[in-house]
């Protein structure tokens, strides 16, 4: 949920992008899936999350994006929420973070506590677009029958 695993330079040309622009609004491969329907002008299933990036002003630096987490290699799940130069982080097994992207770029000085109002605004963000409690619930069930093939495969 760190820089170096999410914030992947995304590079877009063809119809509906203008030429030689950069834009500074954050997007997620949610938003990418989404322009791949629009450019192709296949039918997408309207319940699925992500903008056409064909839609996004490429000056919205204060876009909300949003990513979650629940492989392996992790002591339990994630969902981070970004806003403007904001990183909130929302961990099943462990304290919550925020991060000043604009004054911490390695996100290194977690704010949490100083900034309340700003982790509760980017809680409130994540709470409209899931429960956490209960994806990590819903996780951690199926993390279990995983292991539980696994260890009948060993058996």
């Amino acid at each position: 949920m760190y820089k170096d695993s999410v914030r992947v330079p995304l590079i877009v040309s063809g119809p509906g992008f203008p030429r030689g622009k950069r834009s500074v609004a954050p997007v997620s491969l949610l938003d990418l899936q989404a322009s791949l329907f629009r450019a192709t002008g296949a039918d997408r299933p309207a319940h699925w999350w992500g903008m056409p990036l064909q839609d996004i002003r490429i000056d919205n630096h204060d876009r909300v994006t949003f990513a979650e987490y629940h492989g392996h290699g992790t002591r339990a799940g994630s969902f981070m929420i970004r806003k403007g130069s904001w990183k909130y982080l929302r961990h099943a097994d462990a304290p919550d973070q925020l991060f000043d992207l604009a004054a911490d770029p390695d996100e290194l000085v977690n704010q949490h506590r100083e900034r309340p109002e700003v982790a509760a605004d980017l809680n409130h963000e994540l709470q409209t677009l899931c429960t956490p409690e209960v994806e990590f619930a819903r996780a951690a069930v199926h993390e279990r029958d995983l292991l539980t093939r696994v260890e009948s495969l060993n058996a």
